[in-house]
């Protein structure tokens, strides 16, 4: 088996800074973004058409009665272009 050794090597003057990192952080970031956006765009339909699914289920202890723009912003945009890119970043290194 042939292994790229360039891939291997570790930056000495940054202890445990690879050189194929940014590399990876650009790719993660760029699929992270591609599979949460379609998500955003359904979360939004479902709140504002009413529906019932997953995305739209708010929980036990929201105030009835929010607006459409701060119930979008706080339980779908904000969890997923924050929380689960984050999450995608961090795991897809693994």
């Amino acid at each position: 088996m042939n292994f790229d050794r360039e891939a291997l090597k570790v930056n000495t003057r940054r202890p445990g800074a690879c050189p194929r990192w940014p590399a990876l952080f650009k790719v993660q970031l760029a699929y992270a973004y591609m599979a949460r956006i379609p998500v955003v765009f359904v979360i939004f339909v479902a709140f504002q058409q009413g529906w019932i699914t997953r995305y739209s289920a708010a929980p036990s202890d929201t105030p009835p009665g929010i607006a459409l723009w701060p119930r979008f912003l706080w339980l779908g945009f904000f969890p997923q272009m924050i929380g689960w890119v984050g999450f995608t970043l961090i795991s897809g290194t693994l």
